[in-house]
């Protein structure tokens, strides 16, 4: 089955340094097929029989013991991903209006290990400013930003929900749902 590893926090600064290159290698060398990265911020495209939550479990423990670093992981299978995309609230000309003559990305995924509770999600909410819209589908936010992510503060209260939290914009989640698409039907 075809699976995307989001690895959190790493090669942003000078922490948490991983070559892809080296990943992908020690990936293959630890079993995994078919391994492919994109970009240099965390992105691996796989084929397991694992379960989202034991591939993600796996990961952090092979990273923990090649490379010596805690590294959090969230994985989805591919037909989680292609949920994802296909459940976006927003519609294309929303997500441009908003976007349209900024300098940065508007519209992100945050990516959950586990589905917030009732609680958490109430708490979050008041942290949501008239320049910030969200919408809360399984374990993933849809983050739509009228600032930039910097300034956002409902951005920095993700952690909050769950210290995995790893965020991706929208067009490296497109991207990476049409690498693993194809990466299905090529492997």
């Amino acid at each position: 089955m075809t699976n995307l590893a989001l690895l959190k926090g790493i090669n942003v600064g000078s922490k948490n340094r991983i070559n892809m290159i080296e990943l992908r290698s020690i990936l293959i060398e630890h079993g995994f097929e078919h391994v492919m990265t994109y970009i240099n911020t965390g992105n691996v495209i796989l084929k397991s029989n694992q379960t989202a939550e034991q591939l993600s479990v796996d990961l952090e423990a092979l990273i923990q013991s090649e490379l010596n670093l805690e590294i959090p992981v969230i994985s989805r299978c591919l037909i989680d991903l292609e949920k994802l995309v296909h459940s976006c609230p927003y519609d294309a000309e929303h997500i441009k209006s908003i976007s349209e003559g900024k300098e940065y990305e508007c519209f992100y995924v945050a990516f959950l290990s586990c589905k917030p509770s009732k609680e958490q999600i109430k708490k979050f909410d008041t942290y949501k400013t008239v320049q910030e819209d969200y919408v809360i589908i399984d374990d993933n936010i849809y983050l739509l930003l009228e600032c930039s992510i910097r300034e956002s503060k409902l951005a920095r209260q993700l952690i909050k929900l769950d210290k995995k939290v790893t965020i991706r914009n929208w067009n490296t989640v497109l991207k990476l749902y049409e690498l693993a698409t194809n990466f299905d039907f090529e492997n």
